[in-house]
């Protein structure tokens, strides 16, 4: 249930970024995203009510689209994905955190153990990540960072109420 949570806030969070515009000039257009529902344009009051000269419409926004774009990335890719210090395999994202905005700010990191189980979890800096695929096209995350540090810094505490 809490993945499904994260999943959503993930996707709300990612979503938001992909609203900044409908149409994107200069990009081709099978890197723009194609709206499936506008929002109406809000317009402001008329002149007789508010002193502004006329009712002026707001550029409408999307508010549903029918697919990704290539610098977005599925909240379901990432959790569970295997996370690498060059070939080394560290751990797989446990979870996701975000923060109040919606923004992805870091993963929870999943480290040692036995299928999951007994495994140190530990928060790592979304920004200090960076991604690829794998020979079989799966998502393949990288860390800065060793096995040595791992074990060497506390372990990660959720300290939301929800």
């Amino acid at each position: 249930m809490q993945k499904l949570i994260i999943a959503a806030a993930t996707l709300a969070a990612f979503s938001s970024m992909a609203l900044a515009d409908d149409v994107m000039p200069n990009t081709p257009p099978d890197q723009q995203r194609a709206p499936s529902v506008t929002a109406p344009a809000a317009a402001t009051p008329n002149a007789a009510t508010s002193g502004v000269a006329a009712d002026t419409p707001t550029t409408a926004k999307p508010t549903t689209f029918n697919r990704t774009l290539p610098d977005e990335k599925m909240a379901s890719k990432l959790i569970g994905a295997n996370v690498y210090s060059g070939k080394d395999k560290l751990g797989q994202v446990d979870d996701l955190i975000v923060d109040k905005s919606g923004k992805v700010t870091g993963i929870v990191l999943g480290a040692g153990g036995v299928l999951g189980l007994g495994a140190k979890k530990i928060g790592v800096a979304y920004e200090v990540l960076s991604f690829g695929t794998d020979e079989q096209g799966r998502t393949r995350i990288s860390a800065p960072f060793t096995r040595d540090t791992i074990e060497k810094v506390p372990a990660f505490q959720d300290a939301s109420k929800s």
